[in-house]
């Protein structure tokens, strides 16, 4: 799948879809957030599809986890709708953050990753756990 060539909305919509389908609204949302707190960190690049297609930030972006269908479109879903809600809100500004100013997450069902060793998260919000680093 070539993803260079998706459009930097398309790409930050499955990237919700991919790493919070299943969350509720403001999981979806905390997950755009940090996308774009990162594009607005000079750390990272400067712009969404750089910033979502950085090796192994995004774990639904890796060829081992990558799902085709978090590109398709599922106006009848109530889940999709929320995914798409919160990543226009977040991409177009019209969503303020809502992680506190966080850029890293994980989710609780797996071992703390390692750069969030010793650190403490900011908070939990669905599935993940959040962190300023």
């Amino acid at each position: 799948m070539d993803l260079q060539g998706k459009h930097e909305f398309d790409l930050l919509l499955a990237c919700v879809l991919g790493e919070a389908e299943n969350e509720p609204l403001f999981g979806k949302l905390g997950v755009a957030c940090i996308a774009r707190n990162r594009v607005n960190d000079p750390r990272w690049p400067d712009n969404y599809k750089d910033v979502l297609l950085q090796p192994y930030q995004f774990s639904c972006f890796l060829s081992d986890f990558l799902r085709p269908e978090i590109f398709n479109r599922s106006y009848d879903k109530s889940w999709w709708r929320e995914a798409k809600f919160a990543a226009f809100g977040v991409y177009y500004d019209w969503i303020q953050d809502v992680t506190q100013g966080a850029n890293h997450y994980h989710a609780v069902s797996i071992a703390p990753p390692y750069w969030a060793k010793d650190r403490h998260p900011v908070f939990r919000m669905g599935g993940h756990w959040f962190y300023k680093l």
